[in-house]
């Protein structure tokens, strides 16, 4: 199966596979295994379990995950998608070739297929470096980072043209937007339900909903995240988690809608308003001076 039809079969049960085959480990398994958070905090496996499912069946995946401080949380992915060209990782301060050691002793035969990166997460030009190392790109990231709410928003805005199509892009512990004040790791939060980006990433993420249908109301050019988010496809929200699915390679996807009955001429003044909100917000500046962000 190719990664750029995953959007149209992700709620495919692959029950058609050779019965013969060895039944693969739960998502649950696996979590629970490694004993991570994902799994005993969190509950991320019951989302999962859903969205992750029919990625098992691509040949040739490229994973890659932020905040795979720990090899054995890679080494579990390369566990869960037994079909994986690239299981990869980004860390922060750590040493990441001890933590390659760890996996490759539990993945010993597939060590050559994993790759973890010493940087920050919002360090533009690391992300740039590392984009470049990987022109193939990758059909699942996953955001596990520092959780602080700017950085979850720029590894986003940089690293989602490098999703391959039908790819999709998760952030965990979306929790740290909601808090007033306190830290996510050493960096202080200052967000709560409703405010404004970039203090909080899940009110950034949320706009994503009027991207992916603006062309229902007539204004095809909309976007809230620089322009690259033109080819978001779809967007669910999860208990503690945002899923992002980028468009199929499809040639027929973007014919659709048709014949919509709400254009510009009956949602401009409206439109107009909300985009000076979003201009007064000053976002990218904002990210700019933030000392928490690397550049």
């Amino acid at each position: 199966m190719k990664h750029d039809s995953m959007l149209a079969v992700r709620a495919t049960v692959n029950s058609q596979q050779a019965t013969e085959e060895e039944e693969p480990a739960s998502i649950t398994d696996v979590f629970s295994a490694v004993n991570t958070d994902k799994f005993y905090r969190h509950g991320y496996h019951r989302y999962y379990d859903t969205h992750l499912q029919s990625y098992r069946a691509v040949d040739g995946l490229r994973f890659l995950e932020i905040g795979a401080d720990s090899g054995i949380s890679l080494a579990a992915w390369m566990k869960y998608f037994p079909k994986h060209a690239a299981v990869q990782g980004v860390a922060y301060g750590v040493d990441v070739e001890k933590a390659k050691t760890k996996a490759c002793e539990l993945m010993l035969d597939e060590c050559d297929k994993l790759v973890l990166y010493n940087l920050d997460q919002s360090d533009k030009t690391a992300l740039a470096d590392m984009m470049s190392q990987n022109p193939e790109g990758w059909d699942i990231v996953i955001d596990d980072g520092s959780h602080y709410p700017g950085h979850q928003i720029i590894s986003f805005q940089q690293l989602w043209p490098k999703l391959r199509p039908g790819g999709l892009y998760v952030v965990e512990d979306i929790e740290t937007s909601y808090a007033d004040f306190g830290n996510a790791y050493q960096y202080p939060l200052s967000g709560g339900i409703g405010k404004a980006p970039p203090d909080n990433a899940v009110e950034q993420f949320k706009r994503l909903a009027d991207v992916v249908s603006r062309k229902h109301f007539g204004q095809p050019e909309f976007t809230v995240f620089g322009g690259v988010d033109k080819d978001v496809a779809e967007v669910d929200f999860a208990d503690g988690l945002i899923f992002v699915q980028k468009k199929p390679a499809d040639p027929d996807w973007d014919k659709y809608p048709q014949d919509t009955f709400i254009g510009s001429d009956k949602s401009g003044k409206s439109f107009n308003e909300y985009q000076q909100k979003l201009q007064a917000e000053n976002l990218e500046e904002r990210l700019k001076t933030d000392p928490n962000n690397k550049n």
